[in-house]
C-alpha cells in the first residue's frame, strides 16, 4: 500500500480515544479469568488476598451477572431466592502480567486499513484491561527505536496512560529498527519477575532458528503467550500479473509464475515459528489485522 503523505496513517494515534473505550468495554467478566496459567518454573505460594477471583477458599454469594461461569452457580441458594446466585472466592496473588507491543518497521505495514502495530495495541488493550478488572497489575515493554519499560500498575487510569505511550504515530516507512530479540530476551529477564504472565504482540519477522535457546529459557521463565500479527499479505500472495515490490531500498520484480514457491516459503517461515514456540512450551496464535473480534475469552489459551 503506497501511502499520500497526509494520510492518516502517518500523522494520527494507531487508535482513537473512542476506540480505546471500546476494547476496554471487551474486556470480560473478572471471575472468568483467562491467565490463570499453571507457573512452568515455581510456584506462587497460597496466601489468600482480600481480592475476590477464582480461587479455592469461599468468599460470598452475590447475584448471578450475565458472563458469568455456570459453573459457579450455588443452586441450593438460588433455590431459596427469587434470582439467581453464584458463589465468589478470594483469588490466590495474582502474578504481574508484562505485555511486550512491537512497533518496529515491520510492524508498519499494512494492505488494508489497519497497520500490524494498530492491530497488536488493540490487543494489548483487550489483554490488559482484563487484567486490570481482575486487581492485577500490567507492566509494557514498547519495542521502537527506544525499548520503554512501563513500570507495572494498577487501575485503569494508570493504564491508559500507558495506552497513551503506545498510541503514538506508527507512519510505515518511518523506522528501520528491527527486533532484536536476544537483546529483547535479555531484558525481560531484567525488568520481569520470574513466573509472570508475559504475552508477545509482534510478527516475530527478525525472529529465527538461532534464538531457538533464548526462546525455551523464556518459556521456562514466564508464563508465555505470544500473539503473531499478520496482514493477509503475508499469509498467501495472490497477484494476477507481474508486480514490482518495493522493500526499504530495494526493488524485486515477481512473476505470475513464481506465486506457488512464494507461498511455499510463506508456510515454511510460519510453520518454523510454531514449532520454535511449541518447542519453547510457549502459547502460540495467530491474528490478522482484518480480524475486528478480540474476544480474551476466546484469544489466550
Amino acid at each position: 500500500m503506497v501511502f499520500s503523505p497526509g494520510h492518516s496513517l502517518l500523522t494520527q494515534n494507531l487508535l482513537s480515544d473512542s476506540e480505546i473505550n471500546q476494547l476496554i468495554q471487551l474486556a470480560g467478566n473478572p471471575l472468568n479469568s483467562v491467565y490463570q496459567k499453571p507457573l512452568k518454573s515455581i510456584q506462587s505460594g497460597e496466601t489468600v488476598s482480600a481480592n475476590i477471583g477464582s480461587g479455592s477458599d469461599f468468599a460470598e454469594v452475590r447475584a448471578y451477572y450475565p458472563g458469568d461461569d455456570p459453573r459457579i452457580i450455588d443452586w441450593r441458594a438460588t433455590a431459596r431466592s427469587t434470582v439467581p446466585l453464584v458463589r465468589t472466592f478470594h483469588s490466590e496473588l495474582s502474578r504481574p502480567l508484562c505485555i511486550l507491543l512491537d512497533r518496529s518497521a515491520s510492524m508498519r505495514y499494512a494492505t488494508h486499513s489497519r497497520l500490524k502495530a494498530a492491530q497488536a495495541l488493540r490487543l494489548a488493550v483487550v489483554l490488559s484491561a482484563q487484567a486490570i478488572k481482575e486487581q492485577r497489575q500490567v507492566a509494557f515493554n514498547i519495542l521502537d527505536s527506544n525499548h520503554q519499560w512501563l513500570p507495572a500498575q494498577s487501575g485503569l487510569n494508570s493504564l491508559k496512560t500507558m495506552f497513551r505511550q503506545a498510541n503514538q504515530p506508527c507512519p510505515p516507512g518511518h523506522s528501520d529498527h528491527e527486533s532484536d530479540w536476544l537483546h529483547i530476551f535479555a531484558g525481560i529477564k531484567q525488568h520481569v519477575e520470574q513466573g509472570s504472565d508475559l504475552i508477545l504482540l509482534s510478527d516475530f519477522n527478525s525472529l529465527k532458528q538461532q534464538h531457538k535457546k533464548s526462546l525455551q529459557a523464556l518459556g521456562h521463565y514466564c508464563a508465555c503467550q505470544a500473539f503473531c500479527i499478520q496482514d493477509p499479505s503475508e499469509q498467501r500472495v495472490n497477484f494476477s500479473s507481474d508486480i514490482e515490490l518495493v522493500w526499504k531500498q530495494s526493488i524485486f520484480n515477481l512473476t505470475k509464475s513464481q506465486q506457488p514457491l512464494l507461498n511455499q516459503l510463506i508456510e515454511a517461515r510460519f510453520e518454523m515459528l510454531i514449532d520454535l514456540f511449541k518447542q519453547s512450551s510457549i502459547n502460540f496464535s495467530l491474528v490478522s489485522t482484518v480480524q475486528d473480534n478480540l474476544n480474551p475469552q476466546r484469544l489466550v489459551s
